[in-house]
């Protein structure tokens, strides 16, 4: 899943995953970050990712930056989905706080994630069996 930073400060998702209840380190979301934001320098900025859960879980996430820019003009952050995030199903709130050296802040809106309920082994239908060779007939004699 790709979420982007616009510039209007919006997060976009662009790139759109399924997160299950239950999910923990088994993806990652990725923050699509302008190297510039206003006077703003990401590259050397601390950027907080915080969420809001329908089950009261309020508060910050780690996030981490990738070794590698997506490109020349965004940077990438990577966000471990957690039991934080994936506890129960419903919609969950990200937004990120971006502080530069200076002490300057931005702040972005809000991105909804909507986690999706479990799926019962029962609920997949087993692959029909395929039908048996026909044996062949014996040669006459």
């Amino acid at each position: 899943m790709y979420i982007k930073l616009e510039d209007d400060l919006s997060l976009a998702i662009t790139v759109p995953g399924t997160i299950r209840r239950g999910d923990d380190n088994n993806q990652k979301i990725i923050f699509l970050i302008p190297l510039q934001i206003g006077e703003i320098d990401t590259s050397t900025a601390e950027i907080t990712c915080y969420a809001s859960t329908p089950y009261g879980f309020d508060g910050a996430l780690e996030v981490a930056r990738a070794e590698n820019p997506y490109d020349d003009q965004y940077d990438q952050l990577e966000l471990y989905v957690s039991s934080e995030i994936s506890e129960c199903a419903g919609n969950v709130y990200l937004w990120l706080e971006i502080t530069d050296l200076e002490g300057r802040k931005a702040t972005t809106g809000e991105c909804i994630l909507t986690i999706e309920e479990t799926r019962s082994i029962e609920t997949f239908e087993p692959e029909p069996e395929p039908e048996p060779e026909p044996e062949p007939e014996p040669p006459p004699k």
